[in-house]
């Protein structure tokens, strides 16, 4: 098993992607791009570190951004909690470490949004600290190589990949054999068709030679995906503005931008959405207002485990009234509704309109 390393490492200097983070080994850098690719793939997510590190160069400048600049950044990437997180980590950062990432797993780990994973990434490849990284690449190569027939994301299984990588991991050059392992999952040893007959690991892999390498790794049922059904009025004034307000709650898209909403436990039919009587039962419009229904837009929009099927019911108003202002909502121009972070499938929405797409 000592081969298994310098294979890996000899395959990673032959075959590594030019990924604009691993020019140099910038700690900021490694930090953002490891929390941008936990849940998006590389060619997605490059684009977006690309634009971050140019409008924030260092992680002080990051910190003394608003919030709403980083989320507005992060649009389209989902799981915003991560820009959250780090926007939150940058401003501890700067406040308590002098602006100076940690050296240490151990002190990284302790940083909000920071887990085992990114924790030992920016330890061990900007650092060099000897701790292994165990991501969906690395549990998929090893439990290929050791045929763990255990489902990987078990608190059991776990236990074993960290005990199995141990057993192949190159202390002396942690930073490179963690890049190594995790190219090797991501180009090599992919989840559907690898090629295994041209595997530099071949003569080790346990379950390529039992030919079962489709078997491997186990894993645990996944989390049954569930329906939810959100409605929102698109109220547009007849001088250019309309009603968005920012989700504060703990659910999905907290702190993003949205337009006036009402959840419901099912579909709502288009004539339902198209009469104020639906709106009135839930937002209590004032008497006298004038509004003109004209159409409503579906979307459906995949998160995890969320099915999101979205109705917006655009609506004309001669003009913005207070009423909304007490209940956390904001009258903005088009313009300026542009430019707050949003949903991507309200962005989209927000786009086609602008563009005249949906009338």
């Amino acid at each position: 098993m000592e081969d298994i390393k310098y294979l890996l490492i000899k395959f990673f200097e032959e075959n590594k992607r030019d990924l604009p983070f691993r020019k140099e080994r910038n700690a900021y850098h490694i930090l953002l791009s490891e929390i941008i690719m936990q849940q998006t793939r590389i060619d997605q997510g490059t684009p977006y570190f690309l634009r971050i590190v140019e409008k924030f160069p260092t992680i002080n400048h990051l910190a003394a951004a608003a919030e709403d600049e980083l989320l507005r950044l992060w649009q389209g990437l989902g799981y915003y909690s991560r820009a959250r997180n780090l926007h939150a980590t940058a401003k501890n950062i700067a406040d308590n470490y002098g602006g100076i990432i940690p050296n240490a797993f151990a002190e990284l780990r302790k940083l909000k949004g920071i887990g085992d994973y990114t924790a030992a990434a920016v330890a061990s490849i900007a650092f060099n600290e000897p701790v292994p990284v165990v991501d969906g690449n690395v549990m998929r190569v090893v439990a290929r190589l050791f045929a763990i027939d255990v489902p990987v994301n078990s608190a059991q299984g776990k236990n074993i990949i960290k005990e199995k990588l141990l057993t192949i991991f190159l202390a002396e050059e942690p930073g490179l054999f963690n890049e190594a392992i995790m190219e090797f999952g991501a180009l090599q040893c992919t989840p559907a068709n690898p090629n295994c007959p041209r595997c530099v690991l071949k003569g080790y892999c346990q379950a390529y030679k039992m030919s079962a390498t489709h078997k491997f790794p186990v894993k645990l049922a996944p989390q049954e995906v569930k329906a939810r059904y959100l409605n929102y009025l698109v109220l547009l004034s007849n001088n250019g503005r309309i009603w968005m307000r920012q989700r504060n709650d703990k659910d999905i898209w907290k702190n993003l931008y949205e337009f006036p909403l009402i959840e419901t436990e099912n579909v709502v039919a288009n004539e339902t959405l198209l009469h104020i009587n639906f709106w009135n039962k839930h937002l209590s419009f004032p008497e006298k207002v004038n509004i003109t229904f004209q159409k409503t837009v579906r979307k459906s929009h995949k998160l995890t485990h969320r099915l999101l099927n979205i109705s917006f019911t655009f609506a004309a108003v001669d003009e913005i009234f207070d009423y909304f202002s007490d209940k956390g909502f904001i009258s903005v121009s088009i313009e300026e509704a542009e430019k707050k972070p949003k949903p991507i499938v309200i962005a989209n929405i927000l786009t086609e309109f602008i563009n005249c797409k949906l009338f």
